[in-house]
């Protein structure tokens, strides 16, 4: 079997979590015997087509491309003139900026298209408030009910799609994200053994810190968290856009 996914991200461009998804989404299905065909932006570092990383099976086909713009257009059109060329069985698309690629090929070559919801622009910035959000939740809205099947990873946002795009249950899967435990095989530094050993109550955040992660939540939650166990400790690990917002409270 043959897979053609399209992703506006892979490694070693990361912006989200939408890379390090499909790279080792791409990796576990070769491993499978699926056959891979990753269509994804090219970094000027980089060559145009290689053998994915220790991942016999999976095949990247970067495209050349300046980030200004036209970028997203573009990005499609060429997406859409790589993939049209190849013989796949299964189209798979990852998150919004590449809809128009993904319902393009759709029509034209007729394969059926597996779309991966990884988050909403509802969600991720709680609500729509402007006319470029509600240009992307439209392109989100066709690519849910245009696709044959969608992914998510969670039953919450399960729920989001179906509330949103009026998607069909029957029409979607929950499947969890996937964690090789293998990357987290390391040994704390002293600040952490130091934060763990003074607190008999441990609350440990890894993540992203932006807001659609919660981060914000759970440290609003803290002094109610300190009334009832005073003793407990907080611990966040991350970078991000929120990481201005910290705030420290007493043990």
């Amino acid at each position: 079997m043959r897979v053609m996914m399209l992703s506006w991200e892979f490694p070693p461009l990361k912006i989200g979590g939408i890379a390090e998804h499909v790279y080792e989404l791409s990796k576990a299905l070769a491993r499978k015997g699926v056959e891979v065909h990753v269509v994804t932006p090219e970094l000027k570092s980089m060559m145009p087509y290689k053998s994915c990383c220790n991942a016999p099976g999976v095949h990247l086909h970067r495209i050349a491309m300046d980030f200004n713009a036209d970028f997203i257009w573009l990005m499609n059109l060429k997406m859409v003139e790589v993939a049209s060329q190849m013989d796949f069985d299964l189209l798979h698309a990852h998150d919004w900026m590449v809809c128009d690629a993904a319902l393009e090929l759709r029509s034209r070559l007729r394969k059926p298209l597996v779309s991966t919801m990884h988050s909403t622009e509802f969600g991720r910035g709680g609500g729509i408030k402007d006319g470029f959000q509600m240009q992307i939740h439209y392109k989100e809205e066709a690519l849910a009910r245009l696709s044959d099947h969608v992914i998510v990873c969670s039953d919450s946002m399960k729920q989001e799609v179906i509330r949103l795009f009026n998607v069909k249950s029957s029409r979607i899967s929950v499947i969890p994200n996937g964690i090789d435990v293998k990357k987290f095989d390391f040994a704390a530094d002293d600040g952490i053994r130091r934060a763990i050993s003074n607190s008999s109550k441990f609350i440990l955040f890894v993540g992203r810190l932006v807001y659609q992660k919660g981060v914000n939540v759970l440290i609003g939650a803290m002094p109610k968290v300190l009334k009832e166990v005073p003793d407990a400790t907080l611990l966040i690990v991350g970078e991000g856009p929120m990481r201005q917002l910290e705030r420290r409270y007493p043990s």
